[in-house]
């Protein structure tokens, strides 16, 4: 799932690694690598400690954090995973905490296109008897 480079990276990109807003580190750039490679040390050292029982229980841990200290970020989530046709505009919604509705409202004051799942006509005709079959 998730383990501690993942988690700290996340985190660095979230509040620009301690730095200067408008300074942040570029992704790959050295100062990033120093970042990251500081942080996952550190975190290294709480799974060490036995604080956390595995690298993933505390990215876990820590990606909770996160979300609950900057809710905002879950309707970032859900915005990229329903571009990248990952999941529905209802799990979307459901992702960020928002109605259907108000999620249709910020895919459209963002520009963002609303997909349409593409349905075979095997699936059609399938749905089609199942309803049928129903009356």
């Amino acid at each position: 799932m998730y383990n501690v480079g993942d988690c700290a990276r996340a985190a660095i990109a979230v509040v620009g690694g301690g730095t200067i807003p408008g300074r942040q580190p570029t992704v790959g750039s050295k100062r990033w690598m120093m970042l990251t490679g500081t942080l996952t040390q550190r975190m290294g050292l709480l799974v060490e400690r036995g604080v956390f029982e595995s690298e993933e229980s505390l990215a876990t841990s820590a990606y909770r954090s996160l979300l609950t200290l900057q809710p905002a970020l879950k309707l970032e989530i859900a915005l990229s995973l329903y571009q990248g046709e990952e999941i529905s505009l209802g799990r979307a919604a459901e992702m960020a905490g928002v109605s259907r509705e108000q999620m249709k409202e910020v895919l459209a004051a963002r520009g963002i296109e609303r997909k349409y799942p593409q349905r075979s006509q095997e699936q059609v005709d399938r749905d089609v008897r199942l309803l049928l079959e129903r009356r």
